[in-house]
Protein backbone atom coordinates (compact mmCIF):
# COMPACT_ATOMS: atom_id res chain seq x y z
CA UNK A 1 0.00 0.00 0.00
CA UNK A 2 1.30 3.46 -0.90
CA UNK A 3 0.36 6.37 1.37
CA UNK A 4 -0.28 9.71 -0.31
CA UNK A 5 1.07 12.80 1.47
CA UNK A 6 0.17 16.41 0.76
CA UNK A 7 2.90 18.86 -0.25
CA UNK A 8 2.46 20.88 2.94
CA UNK A 9 3.73 18.13 5.22
CA UNK A 10 7.24 17.82 3.71
CA UNK A 11 7.42 21.61 3.34
CA UNK A 12 6.78 22.08 7.06
CA UNK A 13 9.34 19.40 7.87
CA UNK A 14 11.92 21.12 5.67
CA UNK A 15 11.23 24.45 7.42
CA UNK A 16 11.87 22.76 10.77
CA UNK A 17 15.11 21.25 9.47
CA UNK A 18 16.23 24.63 8.17
CA UNK A 19 15.55 26.23 11.54
CA UNK A 20 17.64 23.53 13.16
CA UNK A 21 20.45 24.26 10.74
CA UNK A 22 20.43 21.01 8.78
CA UNK A 23 18.37 19.18 6.19
CA UNK A 24 18.79 15.38 6.29
CA UNK A 25 19.20 13.73 2.91
CA UNK A 26 16.66 11.09 1.96
CA UNK A 27 19.09 8.23 1.32
CA UNK A 28 16.95 5.37 0.04
CA UNK A 29 17.25 2.38 -2.27
CA UNK A 30 15.66 4.49 -5.02
CA UNK A 31 18.45 7.07 -4.70
CA UNK A 32 21.17 4.43 -5.08
CA UNK A 33 19.40 3.02 -8.14
CA UNK A 34 19.26 6.56 -9.51
CA UNK A 35 23.00 7.07 -8.94
CA UNK A 36 23.83 3.79 -10.71
CA UNK A 37 21.54 4.74 -13.60
CA UNK A 38 23.07 8.21 -13.88
CA UNK A 39 26.59 6.75 -14.04
CA UNK A 40 25.43 4.24 -16.67
CA UNK A 41 23.89 7.01 -18.79
CA UNK A 42 27.11 9.05 -18.49
CA UNK A 43 29.02 6.06 -19.86
CA UNK A 44 26.53 5.76 -22.75
CA UNK A 45 26.99 9.47 -23.48
CA UNK A 46 30.78 9.12 -23.54
CA UNK A 47 30.51 6.12 -25.88
CA UNK A 48 28.25 8.12 -28.19
CA UNK A 49 30.64 11.11 -28.11
CA UNK A 50 33.53 8.82 -29.04
CA UNK A 51 31.57 7.32 -31.94
CA UNK A 52 30.56 10.80 -33.10
CA UNK A 53 34.22 11.86 -33.01
CA UNK A 54 35.17 8.87 -35.18
CA UNK A 55 32.20 8.96 -37.55
CA UNK A 56 30.18 12.11 -38.22
CA UNK A 57 26.94 10.28 -38.94
CA UNK A 58 23.80 12.36 -38.52
CA UNK A 59 22.01 9.80 -36.37
CA UNK A 60 24.92 9.87 -33.90
CA UNK A 61 24.48 13.63 -33.41
CA UNK A 62 20.85 13.13 -32.39
CA UNK A 63 21.63 10.03 -30.35
CA UNK A 64 24.33 11.88 -28.41
CA UNK A 65 21.87 14.61 -27.44
CA UNK A 66 19.43 11.89 -26.39
CA UNK A 67 21.97 10.25 -24.06
CA UNK A 68 22.81 13.63 -22.53
CA UNK A 69 19.12 14.17 -21.83
CA UNK A 70 18.91 10.74 -20.19
CA UNK A 71 21.71 11.85 -17.86
CA UNK A 72 19.66 14.94 -16.96
CA UNK A 73 16.56 12.78 -16.47
CA UNK A 74 18.27 10.22 -14.23
CA UNK A 75 20.09 12.90 -12.24
CA UNK A 76 16.93 15.01 -11.77
CA UNK A 77 14.92 11.97 -10.70
CA UNK A 78 17.65 10.98 -8.25
CA UNK A 79 17.89 14.49 -6.80
CA UNK A 80 14.11 14.66 -6.42
CA UNK A 81 14.20 11.57 -4.18
CA UNK A 82 17.37 12.59 -2.37
CA UNK A 83 16.16 16.11 -1.50
CA UNK A 84 12.41 15.37 -1.74
CA UNK A 85 12.33 18.17 -4.30
CA UNK A 86 9.31 18.79 -6.52
CA UNK A 87 11.24 21.12 -8.94
CA UNK A 88 13.77 18.35 -9.63
CA UNK A 89 10.89 15.93 -10.19
CA UNK A 90 9.25 18.32 -12.66
CA UNK A 91 12.58 18.77 -14.47
CA UNK A 92 12.77 14.98 -14.82
CA UNK A 93 9.35 15.01 -16.50
CA UNK A 94 10.42 17.70 -18.96
CA UNK A 95 13.60 15.76 -19.73
CA UNK A 96 11.60 12.62 -20.42
CA UNK A 97 9.50 14.47 -23.00
CA UNK A 98 12.64 15.74 -24.76
CA UNK A 99 14.15 12.23 -24.69
CA UNK A 100 11.08 11.09 -26.61
CA UNK A 101 11.71 13.72 -29.29
CA UNK A 102 15.34 12.79 -29.81
CA UNK A 103 14.62 9.05 -29.70
CA UNK A 104 12.00 9.37 -32.45
CA UNK A 105 14.39 11.54 -34.49
CA UNK A 106 17.07 8.87 -34.07
CA UNK A 107 14.71 6.14 -35.25
CA UNK A 108 13.64 8.24 -38.26
CA UNK A 109 17.24 8.82 -39.33
CA UNK A 110 18.01 5.13 -38.88
CA UNK A 111 14.89 4.10 -40.80
CA UNK A 112 15.26 6.36 -43.81
CA UNK A 113 17.53 9.33 -43.04
CA UNK A 114 14.49 11.64 -43.05
CA UNK A 115 12.18 13.10 -40.41
CA UNK A 116 8.51 12.05 -40.09
CA UNK A 117 6.49 15.20 -39.33
CA UNK A 118 3.42 13.32 -38.06
CA UNK A 119 5.37 11.70 -35.21
CA UNK A 120 6.85 15.05 -34.23
CA UNK A 121 3.38 16.64 -34.15
CA UNK A 122 2.05 13.87 -31.88
CA UNK A 123 4.99 14.24 -29.49
CA UNK A 124 4.64 18.04 -29.55
CA UNK A 125 0.98 17.84 -28.53
CA UNK A 126 1.70 15.40 -25.69
CA UNK A 127 4.77 17.31 -24.49
CA UNK A 128 2.99 20.68 -24.57
CA UNK A 129 0.08 19.19 -22.64
CA UNK A 130 2.48 17.80 -20.03
CA UNK A 131 4.11 21.22 -19.66
CA UNK A 132 0.83 23.02 -18.90
CA UNK A 133 -0.50 20.23 -16.67
CA UNK A 134 2.74 20.30 -14.65
CA UNK A 135 1.52 23.53 -13.01
CA UNK A 136 -1.47 21.67 -11.57
CA UNK A 137 -1.21 21.05 -7.80
CA UNK A 138 -2.40 17.46 -8.16
CA UNK A 139 0.20 16.50 -10.77
CA UNK A 140 2.79 15.43 -8.17
CA UNK A 141 2.60 14.11 -4.63
CA UNK A 142 4.80 12.63 -1.94
CA UNK A 143 4.41 8.99 -0.96
CA UNK A 144 5.54 6.52 1.64
CA UNK A 145 6.38 3.23 -0.07
CA UNK A 146 5.76 -0.20 1.53
CA UNK A 147 9.41 -0.39 2.62
CA UNK A 148 9.07 2.92 4.49
CA UNK A 149 10.96 5.07 1.99
CA UNK A 150 9.61 8.51 1.07
CA UNK A 151 9.51 9.62 -2.55
CA UNK A 152 7.56 11.38 -5.29
CA UNK A 153 5.02 10.12 -7.79
CA UNK A 154 3.06 11.53 -10.71
CA UNK A 155 -0.70 11.93 -10.34
CA UNK A 156 -3.79 13.41 -11.95
CA UNK A 157 -3.80 14.32 -15.63
CA UNK A 158 0.01 14.38 -15.69
CA UNK A 159 0.08 10.63 -15.10
CA UNK A 160 -2.31 10.08 -18.02
CA UNK A 161 -0.30 12.29 -20.40
CA UNK A 162 3.07 10.78 -19.48
CA UNK A 163 1.57 7.30 -19.84
CA UNK A 164 0.43 8.16 -23.38
CA UNK A 165 3.82 9.71 -24.15
CA UNK A 166 5.77 6.67 -22.97
CA UNK A 167 3.33 4.38 -24.82
CA UNK A 168 3.98 6.20 -28.11
CA UNK A 169 7.73 6.03 -27.56
CA UNK A 170 7.47 2.38 -26.57
CA UNK A 171 5.53 1.40 -29.69
CA UNK A 172 8.09 3.05 -31.97
CA UNK A 173 11.00 1.52 -30.02
CA UNK A 174 9.60 -2.00 -30.32
CA UNK A 175 8.72 -1.51 -34.00
CA UNK A 176 12.06 -0.14 -35.20
CA UNK A 177 14.29 -2.41 -33.12
CA UNK A 178 12.30 -5.42 -34.36
CA UNK A 179 12.64 -4.13 -37.93
CA UNK A 180 16.42 -3.83 -37.51
CA UNK A 181 16.61 -7.35 -36.13
CA UNK A 182 14.54 -8.88 -38.94
CA UNK A 183 16.55 -7.15 -41.69
CA UNK A 184 20.01 -7.58 -40.17
CA UNK A 185 22.49 -9.85 -42.01
CA UNK A 186 23.73 -12.99 -40.27
CA UNK A 187 26.97 -11.32 -39.20
CA UNK A 188 25.05 -8.71 -37.23
CA UNK A 189 22.23 -10.87 -35.84
CA UNK A 190 23.73 -11.09 -32.33
CA UNK A 191 24.04 -7.31 -31.94
CA UNK A 192 20.68 -6.67 -33.58
CA UNK A 193 19.18 -9.07 -31.02
CA UNK A 194 20.73 -7.04 -28.21
CA UNK A 195 19.22 -3.87 -29.69
CA UNK A 196 15.83 -5.57 -29.88
CA UNK A 197 16.05 -6.68 -26.24
CA UNK A 198 17.18 -3.19 -25.21
CA UNK A 199 14.41 -1.49 -27.17
CA UNK A 200 11.77 -3.75 -25.64
CA UNK A 201 13.14 -3.22 -22.12
CA UNK A 202 13.26 0.59 -22.13
CA UNK A 203 10.42 1.11 -24.60
CA UNK A 204 7.89 -1.50 -23.50
CA UNK A 205 8.74 -3.28 -20.23
CA UNK A 206 9.64 -0.10 -18.30
CA UNK A 207 6.39 1.75 -19.21
CA UNK A 208 4.29 -1.38 -18.54
CA UNK A 209 5.91 -1.78 -15.12
CA UNK A 210 4.74 1.76 -14.30
CA UNK A 211 1.20 1.12 -15.55
CA UNK A 212 1.01 -2.09 -13.49
CA UNK A 213 2.35 -0.28 -10.43
CA UNK A 214 5.60 -2.18 -9.85
CA UNK A 215 7.35 1.12 -9.13
CA UNK A 216 5.02 1.52 -6.15
CA UNK A 217 6.31 -1.72 -4.64
CA UNK A 218 9.91 -1.37 -5.81
CA UNK A 219 10.73 2.35 -6.07
CA UNK A 220 12.66 3.31 -9.25
CA UNK A 221 12.26 -0.19 -10.71
CA UNK A 222 11.29 1.40 -14.04
CA UNK A 223 14.53 3.39 -14.04
CA UNK A 224 16.55 0.22 -13.44
CA UNK A 225 14.82 -1.53 -16.38
CA UNK A 226 15.31 1.56 -18.54
CA UNK A 227 19.03 1.66 -17.70
CA UNK A 228 19.60 -1.99 -18.60
CA UNK A 229 17.74 -1.56 -21.89
CA UNK A 230 19.52 1.62 -22.95
CA UNK A 231 22.89 0.15 -22.02
CA UNK A 232 22.31 -2.79 -24.38
CA UNK A 233 21.11 -0.33 -27.03
CA UNK A 234 24.15 1.93 -26.64
CA UNK A 235 26.77 -0.82 -26.50
CA UNK A 236 25.36 -2.58 -29.58
CA UNK A 237 25.46 0.55 -31.75
CA UNK A 238 28.93 1.39 -30.42
CA UNK A 239 30.33 -2.02 -31.36
CA UNK A 240 28.43 -2.28 -34.66
CA UNK A 241 27.43 1.15 -36.07
CA UNK A 242 26.51 -0.64 -39.32
CA UNK A 243 23.23 -1.55 -37.61
CA UNK A 244 22.06 2.01 -38.19
CA UNK A 245 22.31 1.57 -41.97
CA UNK A 246 20.34 -1.63 -42.40
CA UNK A 247 16.94 0.02 -42.92
CA UNK A 248 17.67 3.09 -45.14
CA UNK A 249 19.20 1.08 -47.98
CA UNK A 250 20.87 -2.11 -49.11
CA UNK A 251 24.01 -1.62 -51.18
CA UNK A 252 24.62 -4.27 -53.84
CA UNK A 253 27.84 -3.33 -55.61
CA UNK A 254 30.35 -0.63 -56.50
CA UNK A 255 31.98 -0.63 -59.93
CA UNK A 256 34.60 1.70 -61.43
CA UNK A 257 34.33 1.87 -65.24
CA UNK A 258 36.77 3.11 -67.86
CA UNK A 259 34.32 4.99 -70.08
CA UNK A 260 36.42 4.82 -73.26
CA UNK A 261 36.84 1.07 -73.29
CA UNK A 262 33.92 0.01 -71.07
CA UNK A 263 36.32 -2.06 -68.95
CA UNK A 264 35.60 -2.58 -65.24
CA UNK A 265 38.69 -1.30 -63.39
CA UNK A 266 37.53 -2.24 -59.92
CA UNK A 267 34.48 -3.81 -58.32
CA UNK A 268 33.25 -4.50 -54.80
CA UNK A 269 30.16 -6.58 -53.97
CA UNK A 270 28.35 -6.30 -50.62
CA UNK A 271 25.32 -8.48 -51.28
CA UNK A 272 26.08 -12.07 -52.18
CA UNK A 273 22.40 -12.93 -51.74
CA UNK A 274 21.40 -11.13 -54.96
CA UNK A 275 22.12 -12.35 -58.46
CA UNK A 276 24.97 -10.17 -59.75
CA UNK A 277 25.93 -10.25 -63.43
CA UNK A 278 29.55 -10.40 -64.60
CA UNK A 279 31.61 -7.20 -64.07
CA UNK A 280 32.62 -6.82 -67.70
CA UNK A 281 29.04 -7.33 -68.92
CA UNK A 282 27.66 -4.89 -66.35
CA UNK A 283 30.22 -2.17 -67.02
CA UNK A 284 29.94 -2.54 -70.80
CA UNK A 285 26.15 -2.40 -70.71
CA UNK A 286 26.06 0.63 -68.41
CA UNK A 287 28.72 2.47 -70.39
CA UNK A 288 26.79 1.82 -73.61
CA UNK A 289 23.57 3.20 -72.12
CA UNK A 290 25.37 6.28 -70.88
CA UNK A 291 27.01 6.98 -74.23
CA UNK A 292 23.74 6.46 -76.08
CA UNK A 293 21.78 8.85 -73.87
CA UNK A 294 24.54 11.45 -73.99
CA UNK A 295 24.67 11.37 -77.79
CA UNK A 296 20.90 11.15 -78.31
CA UNK A 297 19.74 13.79 -75.85
CA UNK A 298 22.80 16.06 -75.63
CA UNK A 299 21.97 16.71 -71.97
CA UNK A 300 25.24 15.65 -70.38
CA UNK A 301 26.46 12.51 -68.67
CA UNK A 302 24.28 10.05 -66.78
CA UNK A 303 24.08 10.73 -63.04
CA UNK A 304 21.34 8.37 -61.80
CA UNK A 305 19.21 5.51 -63.04
CA UNK A 306 16.04 4.79 -61.06
CA UNK A 307 14.65 1.27 -61.21
CA UNK A 308 11.60 -0.15 -59.46
CA UNK A 309 13.61 -1.73 -56.65
CA UNK A 310 17.04 -0.13 -57.02
CA UNK A 311 18.95 2.97 -58.01
CA UNK A 312 22.31 3.49 -59.74
CA UNK A 313 24.37 6.45 -58.53
CA UNK A 314 27.30 7.64 -60.62
CA UNK A 315 30.26 9.95 -60.11
CA UNK A 316 32.42 10.83 -63.15
CA UNK A 317 35.93 12.22 -63.26
CA UNK A 318 36.20 15.64 -64.88
CA UNK A 319 39.77 14.99 -66.08
CA UNK A 320 39.81 11.27 -66.89
CA UNK A 321 37.52 8.82 -68.73
CA UNK A 322 36.53 7.05 -65.51
CA UNK A 323 33.21 6.77 -63.63
CA UNK A 324 32.21 5.18 -60.32
CA UNK A 325 28.79 3.47 -60.16
CA UNK A 326 27.08 2.47 -56.93
CA UNK A 327 24.05 0.16 -57.03
CA UNK A 328 21.71 0.31 -54.02
CA UNK A 329 18.04 -0.08 -53.16
CA UNK A 330 17.72 3.58 -52.21
CA UNK A 331 19.62 6.87 -52.49
CA UNK A 332 20.48 8.71 -49.26
CA UNK A 333 22.67 11.61 -48.21
CA UNK A 334 25.24 9.33 -46.56
CA UNK A 335 25.51 7.10 -49.63
CA UNK A 336 25.94 10.01 -52.02
CA UNK A 337 28.56 11.59 -49.73
CA UNK A 338 30.47 8.32 -49.41
CA UNK A 339 30.41 7.75 -53.19
CA UNK A 340 31.72 11.25 -53.91
CA UNK A 341 34.47 10.89 -51.34
CA UNK A 342 35.52 7.46 -52.66
CA UNK A 343 35.46 8.63 -56.28
CA UNK A 344 37.58 11.72 -55.62
CA UNK A 345 40.17 9.64 -53.76
CA UNK A 346 40.16 6.96 -56.46
CA UNK A 347 40.60 9.47 -59.30
CA UNK A 348 43.45 11.15 -57.45
CA UNK A 349 45.27 7.98 -56.39
CA UNK A 350 45.07 6.01 -59.66
CA UNK A 351 45.05 8.77 -62.29
CA UNK A 352 48.45 7.66 -63.66
CA UNK A 353 46.98 4.27 -64.63
CA UNK A 354 44.03 5.62 -66.69
CA UNK A 355 45.62 5.02 -70.09
CA UNK A 356 44.64 2.88 -73.05
CA UNK A 357 46.70 -0.12 -71.92
CA UNK A 358 45.17 -0.95 -68.57
CA UNK A 359 46.58 -3.38 -66.02
CA UNK A 360 43.78 -4.23 -63.55
CA UNK A 361 46.35 -5.30 -60.93
CA UNK A 362 47.06 -1.60 -60.32
CA UNK A 363 43.59 -1.09 -58.82
CA UNK A 364 43.43 -3.98 -56.35
CA UNK A 365 44.51 -1.78 -53.46
CA UNK A 366 41.26 0.19 -53.87
CA UNK A 367 39.76 -2.27 -51.36
CA UNK A 368 41.36 -0.11 -48.66
CA UNK A 369 39.44 2.91 -49.96
CA UNK A 370 36.21 0.91 -49.79
CA UNK A 371 36.87 -0.08 -46.19
CA UNK A 372 37.60 3.54 -45.33
CA UNK A 373 34.79 5.33 -47.18
CA UNK A 374 32.05 2.67 -46.98
CA UNK A 375 32.78 1.21 -43.55
CA UNK A 376 29.17 1.83 -42.46
CA UNK A 377 27.69 -0.49 -45.09
CA UNK A 378 26.81 -4.00 -43.82
CA UNK A 379 27.60 -7.07 -45.93
CA UNK A 380 24.88 -9.57 -46.77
Amino acid sequence: MVLKIAFSVPSELIQIYVSLGSIPLNWTLAVFIGIISTISMCISSLISFYQLYKNRYRFLVIMTFMWLLTVVWCLSLTMSFLFLSVPFFILAGYSLALIGFFLILTYDLINGESINVIKIVILTILSTSAFFVSFDYNSFYFTIFPNGDIGLLVGGNMRLILTLLTAVIGIFSAYYTLKIYLNAPKKLKFYSRLILIGGILFGVVAPISIVLGFHLIFPMSHLLIFTIGTSLFSISFALQPQLAFILPFKVLRLTVIHTKTGISLFSNIWSLEDDIIDDSLFSGMLNGISLFLNEALKKGNLREINLENAILLTKRSEKNPVACVLVATNSTHSLRTALNSFANEFFKKYSEYFDDVIDLENFKSANELVENKFSFIPEY
